[in-house]
């Protein structure tokens, strides 16, 4: 915690070689240690979305290109049987 905001370290990573594309997923102090895995499920140019639907929060990870420089992602799924979902805002940082 950091005033009233929740802080987390995830690490995230995307195995372009799997079919379909495999998304997994380490937060820290969750799941044992162990990655949870998504499967892309959709594609386009501008958006990929990964699936886990045995997972409750998130079942789905949305991302959307939304500009040369920006990306969005959504995340949704259940928990503690309500429905949740979180917007993410990234914008590239420049070198």
């Amino acid at each position: 915690m950091e005033g009233k905001d929740t802080l987390f370290y995830e690490r995230i990573e995307i195995n372009l070689a799997s079919k379909p594309m495999v998304y997994t997923s380490w937060v820290n102090g969750q799941n044992n240690g162990a990655g949870i895995e998504f499967k892309l499920t959709e594609a386009t140019d501008s958006s990929w979305l990964f699936e886990n639907p045995l997972h409750d929060f998130p079942k789905k990870i949305h991302y959307i290109r939304t500009g040369t420089t920006n990306l969005e992602a959504f995340v949704s799924g259940h928990e503690k049987g309500m429905p949740r979902e979180e917007h993410f805002y990234f914008i590239r940082k420049e070198e």
